[in-house]
């Protein structure tokens, strides 16, 4: 494989997986004629070499099929096979956006440090008065 093609990732498999199903026993030379994709470039995407679809050849398979680009990604993002993955995308998103937040909140505090008015009200300290109020 050429270094500088880009592999296949998780939703690229899961497209194929897409692909392969409504294909059913079409010969790769049908799929190009009725996609309009040159027979070499349909064949590279058929067998799954690199690099994957681009999202205009998907566009063009699944016409060739009767269907919509949108209906084949969807079907992928809802296979078993992508699920989990996204799955532990959705979570890492949460993590990156707690992480985030967390990273937010320690530069607010300190700016707030850096301020040396606010400093010294959060070092002021505070006696007890023991019930009396102060004159």
């Amino acid at each position: 494989m050429n270094a500088n093609r880009k592999p296949y990732g998780p939703f690229d498999d899961a497209v194929m997986d897409v692909i392969d199903e409504l294909r059913g026993d079409l010969s790769g030379r049908t799929v190009a004629m009725k996609s309009g994709l040159g027979h070499n470039r349909t064949a590279t995407i058929l067998r799954r070499g690199t690099p994957p679809p681009t999202v205009g050849e998907v566009e063009a398979l699944a016409l060739g099929f009767g269907k919509l680009a949108s209906e084949i990604i969807e079907r992928a993002e809802q296979s078993e096979a992508f699920s989990g993955r996204a799955e532990h995308l959705r979570r890492s998103a949460a993590v990156d956006d707690l992480a985030s937040a967390r990273a937010d909140k320690e530069a607010m505090i300190d700016r707030r440090l850096e301020n040396p008015e606010h400093h010294a009200a959060l070092t002021t300290r505070i006696e007890p008065t023991d019930g009396q109020d102060s004159p």
